[in-house]
């Protein structure tokens, strides 16, 4: 790949024009579905100007791949989320099924607007549920997105599917939905249990500082 420039052009720290020439190192990288060319002169020049830049895609607002973006939404409108979701619903049915949850939101704190709450099925690791709620949904509280995107999840699955288990993270609200006692999903038997990755995340960051000195530190791969 050749440039049609054989003299760099930057300005230095010092307001010089680098005088930097030819030849100049390119950076070849992917960029989801694109491909990115960046012509730099980083051995010669110790500020790295670059001298031009190529993308196989036209770049949208925000620096989203067209190409990302088009094939996302030809997913999402050629339903074959849907159609795969069906199909192992479909093979799921009259077997005792054990599913695994959680929430994901598009940004922390209050200020999320969004919220997936996704499910996959223990055996199989297939992904046969995705909720996603938007904050208008709760009244502009996104502190109970994940709360809704759970009894969604729950309310359909349950009535397509033998659900025997539900695990997720140790969510209150979630926890106190499933209460055997005086949850909104008691009568439905459904066992409700806690994952451990959340948990031994938490443990790992306790013991980390001790577990790193000397005979101690293989336990922190355990861990």
């Amino acid at each position: 790949m050749k440039l049609l420039v054989d003299r760099c052009t930057g300005v230095l720290r010092t307001g010089l024009v680098c005088d930097s020439v030819a030849p100049f190192h390119i950076n070849i990288t992917s960029k989801g579905t694109a491909m990115s060319a960046e012509w730099m002169e980083v051995l010669i020049c110790p500020n790295g100007h670059s001298l031009w830049k190529w993308n196989s895609q036209p770049v949208m607002k925000f620096g989203m791949q067209a190409g990302d973006f088009l094939l996302s939404t030809n997913i999402l409108f050629k339903g074959i989320l849907q159609e795969r979701n069906s199909e192992a619903i479909c093979r799921l049915q009259g077997k005792d099924v054990v599913v695994i949850g959680d929430g994901r939101n598009d940004s922390p704190g209050h200020c999320a607007q969004y919220c997936s709450y996704t499910t996959m099925e223990l055996d199989t690791k297939e992904i046969i549920h995705v909720a996603t709620i938007d904050k208008r949904q709760t009244s502009w509280n996104s502190n109970i997105m994940e709360k809704e995107g759970f009894i969604q999840t729950v309310d359909k699955l349950s009535r397509e599917l033998k659900l025997v288990e539900i695990c997720t993270d140790a969510h209150i609200q979630i926890g106190a939905l499933m209460n055997p006692d005086k949850g909104r999903y008691k009568d439905l038997g459904i066992h409700h249990s806690l994952d451990m990755w959340h948990g031994s995340e938490g443990e790992r960051t306790v013991y980390s500082p001790p577990l790193v000195e000397g005979h101690r530190q293989p336990f922190l791969v355990v861990l």
